[in-house]
C-alpha cells in the first residue's frame, strides 16, 4: 500500500483539478506577493479540518485532553507521540517534554543546524563564480522563484534549533501548515532587494507529515507550483531521521496556487522506488504541452516522468525519462530562447553542472556551472534584467567547528 493513499491523495485526481476546486482561497489580496510579504505567521490559525470538519479549537479549555492529567502508563515513544498529536492537535505538557527530548537528541547528534543557503548572480547563467552572499542560516535544499516585479522567494528546509519546540509549545496548527516534524518542514521568505523578510506558508496538510525538498516555480500561466517531498508521520519511528533512507517508495505531491505562500491540499503525484531509497529532491520542468517531473537520486542516473496536461501516470509507473546524466539534486529551468536548462550536482566529482536540451528528453552536458567547491542542492532562477541567480546549500564552517547554534 503506497502509504495512507486513501487519506494522502486528495481523490487521486489531476493536480490542477485539486487546485481548482479547493475552495475559496485564503488570502484575500489580488496580487500574488503584496499580501504576504508583511504576513504573520501566527495570524492564521487553521491546522485543518478534524474528522467532523470543524476547526481545532487551541484555546486550552478544561476538556480538552492536551491539559488534562496524564496517564502514567500511557507510550512516550516517538510514534505514540505524533498520533497523539495528530488525534489531539496538541500535546499536554509531559508529552511536549519527551517529543522535545528526541528531537533536541537528534540535533545535537546530526548537527544538521550547521546548513546555510548562499547565492550568486550571473549575466548568462552559464557560469557562475565571485563569492557567495549568506542569505539564511539553519536552513538547506532551498529553492526559489522570482516574481514579476523581481522579488526573490526563498523556500528551504527550517533547520532553525528550538523550531519545533517553540511550534509544540506555542502554535501546534503550524505542523499541518509547514509539516514541521523531525528535521522536516519548510519556511519561505521574500527579499524586495532589502533582505530576505519570512513569509507565512501554508501546505493545508491532511496529516502530520515529514516535508522536505521543495521545488518552487513562477508557471507560465502566472501562478506557483510547489512540489515536494512527504513522509506520513507514521512512517516516522524516531530511529531514522533522514528522509532521503526513509522506507521506499518515496511520494511526492504537488500543489498549484495564485499565491506563493498559501496552497490548497497537494495531490499526490509520483511514488518513487528509484535509487536505493526511493529518489529525492524533484523538479518539474514545463513544457509547452505539459511537464517532466524529474527527480536526483545518490545511486542513480536521473530520472523522469512525463506529464501531458499535468496529467501524471499511475502510482507504480516507471521513468519515460532517462538523461543519462548521474545527477543529485537536480533543478530544471526554461531559458528565454525557449531551451532548456539542468543545474545538478555530479555524483562521481561533486561539482556543479549544467546540461541543456531541445525538447526536455534528450539532454547534452555542457560542463561546469562553477569553480565554487561544496554546491549543494543548486536553484536558480532569471530575473527580469537578465541576471540569472544561483541559491545552494552548504554547511558553514564556523557552525561546523563548533560555534553554538543560534
Amino acid at each position: 500500500m503506497h502509504r495512507l493513499l486513501a487519506l494522502l491523495c486528495v481523490g487521486c485526481v489531476a493536480p490542477d483539478a485539486v487546485a481548482d476546486r479547493a475552495g475559496p482561497e485564503r488570502d484575500p489580496g489580488d496580487d500574488p506577493g503584496t499580501d504576504l510579504d508583511t504576513a504573520d505567521p501566527s495570524d492564521d490559525t487553521d491546522g485543518g479540518p478534524d474528522d467532523t470538519g470543524a476547526l481545532p479549537d487551541d484555546t486550552g479549555g478544561p476538556d480538552e485532553p492536551c491539559v488534562h492529567d496524564d496517564d502514567p502508563e500511557r507510550s512516550m515513544a516517538w510514534a505514540p507521540l505524533l498520533g497523539r498529536l495528530q488525534q489531539q492537535r496538541c500535546l499536554s505538557e509531559a508529552d511536549q517534554d519527551a517529543a522535545i527530548a528526541f528531537i533536541d537528541t537528534f540535533f545535537d547528534e546530526g548537527r544538521v543546524w550547521c546548513d546555510a543557503v548562499y547565492r550568486l548572480s550571473s549575466s548568462d547563467g552559464r557560469f557562475f563564480t565571485g563569492v557567495p552572499e549568506m542569505v539564511r542560516e539553519h536552513a538547506s535544499v532551498p529553492d526559489v522563484a522570482i516574481t514579476p516585479d523581481d522579488a526573490h522567494v526563498l523556500v528551504f528546509n527550517d533547520l532553525r534549533p528550538g523550531l519545533f519546540a517553540d511550534t509544540l509549545r506555542t502554535d501546534p496548527a503550524r505542523f499541518w501548515r509547514q509539516g514541521l516534524l523531525g528535521v522536516g518542514g519548510l519556511g519561505m521568505a521574500m527579499d524586495r532587494g532589502e533582505g530576505f523578510v519570512d513569509v507565512a506558508l501554508d501546505l493545508a496538510l491532511p496529516l502530520l507529515a515529514l516535508v522536505v525538498d521543495p521545488d518552487l516555480a513562477l508557471r507560465p500561466a502566472g501562478d506557483y507550483r510547489l512540489v515536494s517531498f512527504h513522509v506520513p508521520f507514521l512512517e516516522l519511528d524516531g530511529v531514522e531521521w533522514d528522509p532521503y533512507k526513509t522506507g521506499s517508495p518515496h511520494d511526492y505531491f504537488r500543489a498549484v496556487s495564485p499565491r506563493f505562500g498559501s496552497y490548497p491540499t497537494a495531490g499526490h503525484v509520483i511514488s518513487s522506488e528509484t535509487g536505493e531509497h526511493g529518489g529525492a529532491d524533484p523538479t518539474v520542468l514545463d513544457l509547452p504541452d505539459g511537464e517532466i517531473f524529474f527527480l536526483g537520486d545518490f545511486t542513480r542516473s536521473l530520472l523522469g516522468w512525463t506529464a501531458p496536461n499535468a496529467q501524471y501516470p499511475a502510482f507504480g509507473t516507471l521513468p519515460d525519462v532517462s538523461p543519462g546524466l548521474l545527477a543529485s539534486a537536480p533543478k530544471a529551468v526554461v531559458a528565454p530562447d525557449g531551451t532548456y536548462r539542468l543545474y545538478y550536482v555530479d555524483q562521481l566529482t561533486g561539482t556543479l553542472q549544467l546540461a541543456t536540451s531541445l525538447d526536455g528528453h534528450e539532454w547534452v552536458n555542457g560542463g561546469p556551472a562553477t569553480d565554487l567547491y561544496m554546491v549543494n542542492s543548486p536553484a536558480v532562477a532569471r530575473a527580469s534584467d537578465g541576471t540569472w541567480w544561483l541559491y545552494f546549500n552548504r554547511k558553514d564552517e564556523a557552525c561546523m567547528a563548533g560555534t553554538q547554534a543560534g
